[in-house]
């Protein structure tokens, strides 16, 4: 969640406003570390959610949770998780090149036995797992994708026939606000900006922004939802400036005369 909430300010030339929250991570990573060998694993695993000091609340979802049917036990290889690990393990991997150390052997074991996400009908399905996809709550298969940039797992041909099956089937009345920019960098990345200009636009009643700048998603039990104003300003910011590999400026905003697109301040995506 928190890249929801800050990446954006990276992406719009304020690095220093992201930073200024980076520190939590280190001061409470022996919370972190007691977590991970509480459930056997390395390393440390962050909460979903905690106070300041890194405590938990209690629950059987946030220290667990995986994207789609969280509850169940029984989830396995999530679409969008197993190109986000792809893709944080090859971060990680930068990290040492650029220290001078070389690339570590059991990391790249890792990312090379990944297992590949399932398809049906030359589509993405969420999970590995029956019921394999739900249509309902997020579509969040499609970061894999978007907001996680191209990596080996996914195809891209699978992935546009996968963004356009959500586009037309989803049921978007149980979709959460950041949905919409979540498709929109999808079709970013995809070369389709016409669809990530109607995703930001979707005639949605959780993609509505009052003249406050809020988006409620409950109505008046959740009037504040501020993953999707995060959301919004990172898509617009990929739409706008695109990655490094893109090539092409303005990759998500139509070249067909329809748009007039001036920007400035913004920093590439990876």
């Amino acid at each position: 969640m928190h890249w929801w909430h800050a990446a954006h300010f990276a992406a719009w030339g304020r690095p220093w406003l992201l930073e200024r929250s980076l520190t939590w991570y280190e001061s409470t990573l022996g919370a972190a570390g007691a977590t991970a060998a509480r459930q056997g694993h390395d390393g440390a695993r962050w909460p979903k959610q905690t106070g300041p000091d890194g405590r938990e609340s209690p629950g059987d979802v946030g220290p667990f949770l995986i994207w789609q049917q969280p509850q169940a036990p029984s989830t396995e290889d999530p679409t969008f998780e197993l190109a986000y690990w792809w893709w944080g393990l090859e971060v990680a991997q930068r990290w040492r090149d650029r220290r001078g150390k070389e690339r570590s052997d059991q990391w790249r074991r890792i990312q090379d036995g990944l297992a590949r996400p399932r398809t049906e009908k030359g589509r993405y399905c969420a999970i590995a797992t029956e019921p394999y996809l739900l249509r309902t709550d997020h579509p969040s298969l499609l970061c894999a994708l978007g907001l996680v940039p191209a990596a080996p797992l996914i195809d891209p041909v699978i992935m546009k026939a996968t963004l356009l099956d959500v586009r037309d089937t989803w049921e978007w009345d149980t979709a959460w606000a950041w949905d919409f920019p979540a498709m929109a960098m999808t079709a970013t990345r995809l070369n389709r900006p016409d669809l990530a200009v109607d995703a930001l636009l979707a005639d949605s009643t959780k993609n509505t922004y009052l003249p406050t700048g809020h988006c409620p998603q409950i109505g008046s039990l959740l009037p504040v939802y501020l993953p999707a104003n995060g959301a919004l300003l990172a898509a617009v910011s990929l739409m706008a400036a695109g990655w490094d590999e893109a090539g092409t400026d303005l990759p998500g905003f139509p070249k067909d005369g329809t748009w007039t697109v001036r920007h400035e301040g913004f920093t590439p995506w990876p």
